[in-house]
């Protein structure tokens, strides 16, 4: 006696490769940046600052810092903005 909750019907459900989506694997050393402006990731722009990755998240944190991008889930910061940021924070000194 066979139990029919163990006979399949194969011919109705689709193929396996069809219900898999593909992945498409990029090495972690390229960077991908959707419309290609001057833009950094927060590793080379905390480098640019001279100050840690910590320090940039405090200041995003807080809304400080330079003005970034956040795309899937990623933070940019364009390089205009770092700029000005760096010529924002000059001070003259006293004479």
């Amino acid at each position: 006696m066979t139990d029919p909750h163990d006979q399949h019907d194969n011919s109705a459900s689709p193929p396996i490769e069809s219900t898999v989506p593909r992945v498409i694997v990029v090495p972690s050393t390229v960077v991908i940046r959707p419309n290609m402006r001057n833009c950094v990731n927060d590793v080379d722009a905390a480098k640019y600052l001279d100050c840690s990755t910590k320090h940039l998240q405090n200041m995003r944190r807080d809304g400080r810092g330079p003005t970034y991008e956040k795309i899937a889930g990623r933070v940019w910061y364009p390089m205009k903005a770092l700029e000005e940021y760096v010529e924002a924070c000059t001070r003259e000194g006293h004479r």
